[in-house]
């Protein structure tokens, strides 16, 4: 009798905990399911963008793929509330899977046909290992991205990661969305300062930024400047011009030549600054990019300049199958 009782409780009470959890599972479902549809037609946005960039339209859409890039990493991160509610409801099912083994772990003694004793631990162990199943699914919701294999928040601060995995020649690199999004920004007055502006990206390896400044009656200048995370990525041929060590994780926020370097360097009117951008990433794949600007006597009346892309990103096994195809 008193088995009875202990039985009825127990299996009211599970009734109920696994109720809330069907009401977790809804909301959490609901919820992940918003962000990840918006997630994609971020990740759509982006490609389009890419495919469609336009050089002409550089500045007026400066800022659209990094905005896109942080409303991205906002869809995949979980609310507090939804969070907190997985957790309730992975802890639930463990009480719930607990309580039941430990009752009939206490109840066996009570049965008098093995049969029928073996026959319900089979039952209430394979009911056990679905709630633990359906537990292991939940707790997946945690990471969204890795539920439905979309990126992940930090795979979209790496240079490396691609965006379409399956097809490597009409993949999408993010240092590739982070190059059409960038702008050098020059100091025309007090001596000039050159600084380049871009997504904050991880795993480049070395970055070589190479200025010429060309004029209507006088010789044109060149300065070339190399960028790198450690002395043992320095190369023979580097030695003749700037190096530059530094810590920044995204080795790109160090991109500058200083007042010091560009002492020699006039920017009157017709000042044609022309910029190639190289990028060497950890996986040794290698991006070029190129800045070119006109400064004009509205640019020498104002104080500062932005020199935007003046095509896509060019990879380098992109230009060898290009030319091999000639």
């Amino acid at each position: 009798m008193q088995i009875e009782l202990v039985m009825d409780i127990l299996f009211g009470v599970s009734g109920g905990l696994l109720s809330l959890v069907g009401l977790i599972a809804i909301f959490v479902t609901l919820n992940t399911q918003y962000n990840i549809e918006k997630a994609r037609e971020v990740l759509w946005k982006l490609r389009e963008s890419y495919q469609f960039f336009d050089p002409a339209e550089a500045e007026r859409k400066h800022g659209e793929i990094n905005w896109l890039l942080k409303q991205y990493v906002k869809f995949i991160k979980l609310d507090r509330p939804i969070k907190i509610s997985i957790k309730i409801g992975i802890r639930t099912i463990v009480i719930v899977g607990v309580s039941w083994y430990v009752f009939l772990l206490l109840s066996a003694s009570e049965f008098t046909n093995n049969i029928l004793l073996g026959f319900i631990w089979i039952v209430v162990t394979l009911a056990i290992l679905l709630l633990f199943q359906f537990a292991y699914l939940l707790n997946k919701l945690k990471d969204i991205s890795a539920f439905v294999n979309i990126p992940s928040r930090m795979n979209m601060s790496d240079g490396t990661h691609r965006l379409e995995k399956d097809s490597f020649d009409e993949s999408l690199a993010i240092a590739e969305l982070a190059l059409i999004d960038s702008k050098f920004m020059i100091q025309i007055h007090k001596g000039a300062f050159i600084k380049l502006f871009i997504y904050s990206i991880r795993n480049v390896k070395y970055v070589k930024a190479h200025y010429s400044f060309s004029y209507e009656n006088r010789e044109s200048k060149e300065l070339t400047s190399y960028y790198v995370h450690h002395e043992k990525l320095i190369q023979e041929d580097w030695l003749e011009h700037d190096i530059y060590i530094t810590e920044d994780e995204s080795l790109l926020y160090a991109v500058h030549e200083s007042k010091e370097n560009l002492k020699d360097i006039i920017l009157e009117h017709k000042t044609n600054i022309f910029i190639q951008l190289d990028i060497t990433l950890k996986d040794d794949s290698s991006f070029t990019t190129f800045y070119t600007k006109e400064i004009t006597q509205e640019d020498i009346d104002g104080t500062i300049v932005y020199i935007y892309p003046a095509s896509k990103p060019l990879e380098e096994t992109r230009i060898q199958n290009l030319l091999e195809d000639k």
